[in-house]
Parts: C-alpha cells; sequence; structure tokens
C-alpha cells in the first residue's frame, strides 16, 4: 500500500495540474481529484494510529504512556448520576 506521503505528492500532482489546465470542468475534476488523493492520505495515517493501539493492546510493552490513552475501565466509564464510575 503506498504511504500517506505517496498520496499526497498524487495530490499536489493534481493540483498542479489543475493550475494548467484550461477549461473549468477539467480544473474542477483535478481539484476533486487532488482531494480524493488527500482524503486516502489522511485514511492511512488513521489506520496507523488505530493499528499503533491494537499492537498495544495486544502487547502491553508497546502500550503508550500518555494517560488519555487509557483504555482501561475505568477511563471508559462514564460518570454514574452520583458522579462516580461504576466498578463492579
Amino acid at each position: 500500500m503506498p504511504s500517506a506521503e505517496e498520496y499526497r505528492r498524487r495530490a499536489g500532482e493534481c493540483l498542479t495540474a489543475a493550475d494548467e489546465a484550461t477549461t473549468p470542468t477539467t480544473q474542477a475534476f483535478l481539484r476533486r481529484v487532488a482531494e480524493a488523493w488527500w482524503r486516502l492520505a489522511d485514511q492511512v495515517e488513521h489506520n496507523k494510529s488505530i493499528e499503533a493501539t491494537l499492537d498495544a493492546t495486544l502487547d502491553p510493552s508497546k502500550a503508550v504512556s500518555d494517560p488519555s490513552q487509557d483504555t482501561s475501565e475505568n477511563a471508559r466509564s462514564p460518570p454514574n448520576e452520583a458522579g462516580t464510575t461504576d466498578q463492579t
């Protein structure tokens, strides 16, 4: 699978081609294609983030020490009406 950088490079090529295009229809089309390349790049980065989270879940030695990344039950439980988390 191509990297996010490769997708962004392709987006840049489309934008360059759009700037050089002679018709508004072609310019608009190439800009839409560039947007699609950018979305693919973002998706690749998002998928890598999910893979890292799964790796850390399956292999605790890869866990992130950032408390905002805490996936324990207490971190996921919303407060109850008393303002505390259920600890069943």
